[in-house]
């Protein structure tokens, strides 16, 4: 969850009572994760802006216009535009990615280097600098 930099709430809950909710489109599957997770959470944000850019979303939160739930933001955009993170409960959903390649593939450097991202990515998300 993203919120402006200088929010002081600690919940989700508290978030969405003092602040407008900034929603990733709906109809992505970021969108209906968040949906998802809000109504398994009960939680009755107070008015819902809609974007289809998380530039945009990351924009306007630290902005203090709202608060947003987003997959980790791309840290290069928040040196433009700083947000407060907060991690949601465990129970909140996740994104799981399988990387499948052909055979004949095995040996495109592009598909090695993207392959390499996605390890990097993980290697950092278990020793929890991601």
């Amino acid at each position: 969850m993203v919120a402006p930099p200088n929010s002081t709430e600690t919940t989700a809950a508290a978030l969405f009572q003092n602040h407008d909710f900034i929603h990733f489109d709906r109809n992505t599957n970021l969108g209906i994760a968040v949906a998802k997770y809000i109504a398994k959470q009960r939680i009755q944000p107070k008015n819902i802006i809609e974007l289809q850019s998380t530039q945009a979303l990351l924009a306007m939160v630290s902005a203090g216009l709202g608060v947003s739930m987003m997959f980790c933001p791309d840290r290069r955009l928040t040196i433009g535009f700083p947000v407060r993170e907060l991690k949601l409960a465990t129970n909140a959903s996740s994104l799981h990615i399988s990387y499948v390649t052909r055979k004949a593939d095995e040996d495109k450097r592009a598909l090695a280097v993207t392959l390499e991202a996605f390890r990097h990515a993980a290697a950092l998300r278990e020793s929890g600098l991601a």
